[in-house]
């Protein structure tokens, strides 16, 4: 019939205009993963299950080969932050990530780790970042993952849930060199060089070399999680120290003794 395309015509039509539908969709999915654990509409639990004890020695094995610091004298470190007989239960969130919570249903509950996306990368809770810190908050022993240092007055970003910015590091005196080199996608936590303590997780968006080529402009880590986020919250709520506040981290410095000795 006149006016009417041939039958391919109609089918590729068709298909740009569900392209064309398809396409905006995929926004959210981004505004997700910045944001994994900031709504409650993101943390709803849409499946549960609990390791068995072959689960829980593949799931140490995994952790092993991610975090070798953790596989270190004998896997005394990983011992002490998941034995071998621990009590493991996997929550699958609707934000499609994988929550490992210890003791789960119990008031000892500790989310340890978590997968944003079902691949199998694992990343560390707050939770697991403190325990694996010295006790003795001097900060001697090293952090789980690499930190990335930033301002005391920049947290307030991060804990709203926002990217790092390059812009925001705060170097060191030997410069960008001082924190080594790193690629795209690769783990960092987010400190103040003034406090030990990790307070937010997150996926580098450039590598080293890239962010020293752009002069330090644009986004620095992607944050996956934060303290005073609902995956702190699924935990027992606890801070590593009275310079931790939901609004701000500051130095440990700047933490009055008296204060300090009152909280604990």
């Amino acid at each position: 019939r006149a006016g009417v395309p041939p039958c391919g015509c109609r089918r590729r039509r068709a298909d740009r205009r569900r392209a064309h539908h398809r396409h905006p969709a995929r926004a959210p999915s981004r505004v997700r993963r910045r944001e994994m654990f900031k709504k409650s509409t993101q943390t709803k639990e849409q499946g549960r299950h609990k390791l068995g004890g072959s689960d829980v020695k593949r799931l140490r094995a995994d952790l092993a080969k991610q975090y070798p610091d953790l596989a270190a004298d004998d896997k005394a470190a990983l011992d002490a932050l998941l034995p071998k007989k621990a009590d493991v239960t996997v929550l699958k969130l609707a934000n499609k990530s994988y929550v490992y919570v210890c003791g789960y249903g119990t008031p000892d509950a500790t989310p340890l780790f978590f997968d944003p996306d079902g691949r199998g990368e694992l990343y560390p809770t707050l939770y697991a970042c403190w325990r694996f810190a010295d006790a003795d908050r001097r900060g001697a022993r090293p952090l789980l993952l690499p930190p990335l240092p930033t301002h005391s007055e920049v947290s307030p970003k991060v804990l709203g849930g926002a990217d790092l910015m390059l812009p925001g590091l705060k170097l060191p005196a030997a410069g960008l060199d001082a924190l080594g080199e790193w690629d795209a996608g690769s783990k960092r936590v987010v400190v103040i060089p003034e406090n030990p303590y990790a307070f937010a997780v997150g996926r580098m968006e450039v590598s080293s070399e890239d962010a020293a080529g752009s002069g330090l402009k644009g986004k620095g880590i992607k944050t996956m999680h934060y303290f005073g986020d609902l995956l702190w919250e699924m935990g027992d709520k606890s801070r590593p120290h009275e310079s931790f506040t939901i609004e701000r981290v500051f130095p440990i410095d700047a933490v009055a003794p008296e204060a300090e000795a009152e909280a604990e």
